[in-house]
């Protein structure tokens, strides 16, 4: 797919969500997520194949298992509900969102051979 077709596709695909969701939050492993899909994003501390979709999508579970544990968590002098949620996210009410996921551990596996 070319470069061009996928902006377009990336645009549309905002626009639409913009009318109909109250909140959404672009997610990607690529280094750009407009034009050089090639390139995946680096992280210091992680080692993965971004060629491998069992991996990609567990570092975005990490971000989405973090980013939604004020949610999730059963606080009950202090329920947030969804809405509320949202629009701590959004506080310009913009509903088109920014990421950033940062594993400040090393989480590198040592090879075997290190540690013979």
């Amino acid at each position: 797919m070319s470069s061009s077709i996928r902006v377009v596709n990336l645009a549309m695909s905002f626009a639409s969500l913009i009318e109909s969701a109250s909140l959404f939050v672009p997610l990607s492993t690529m280094a750009q997520g407009w034009r050089n899909v090639s390139q995946s994003r680096e992280f210091p501390n992680v080692s993965y194949d971004s060629e491998n979709s069992y991996q990609t999508s567990a570092i975005l579970a990490t971000f989405l298992d973090t980013m939604t544990l004020k949610y999730r968590a059963k606080d009950i002098l202090q329920p947030v509900v969804l809405p509320e949620f949202c629009a701590n996210l959004n506080a310009y009410g913009w509903k088109m969102c920014s990421a950033n996921l940062g594993m400040p551990f090393d989480l590198m596996i040592p090879e075997v051979s290190d540690s013979l």
